[in-house]
């Protein structure tokens, strides 16, 4: 789910002739959605009993930066819809973010034990 969300944030800045209101608009419903679905897949997590029983895998599973995540990419399509173009290096921030999430998302399904 969050390594998805550079290639989108691509896709959206790659259309051409495209206002900036439009831009912040779809930066704002992408935010949207990317909460959402990081909502629902933690939702299932919580309902099969994801709990680690290791403490740095129970503290890298609290700090994963999927919220910092949506609230970047959220910020960012508000301040272009603002008429900030400086907004959008947010979403710089937001997919390094995003790619650190993933990896640490990664790194805790490999290490989780099985029972």
């Amino acid at each position: 789910m969050v390594f998805m969300l550079p290639l989108i944030v691509a896709l959206l800045l790659l259309t051409p002739r495209q206002p900036s209101w439009a831009l912040g608009i779809e930066i704002i419903i992408l935010g949207v959605i990317h909460g959402l679905g990081l909502v629902i897949v933690g939702h299932g997590k919580r309902e099969t009993g994801g709990e680690s029983g290791s403490r740095l895998a129970r503290l890298v599973d609290v700090i994963t930066p999927n919220l910092l995540t949506t609230v970047l990419v959220l910020d960012a399509g508000a301040s272009v819809l603002a008429g900030y173009a400086n907004g959008l290096y947010l979403l710089v921030v937001a997919v390094i973010v995003a790619f650190i999430g993933g990896v640490a998302s990664t790194w805790l399904f490999l290490i989780r034990d099985p029972d």
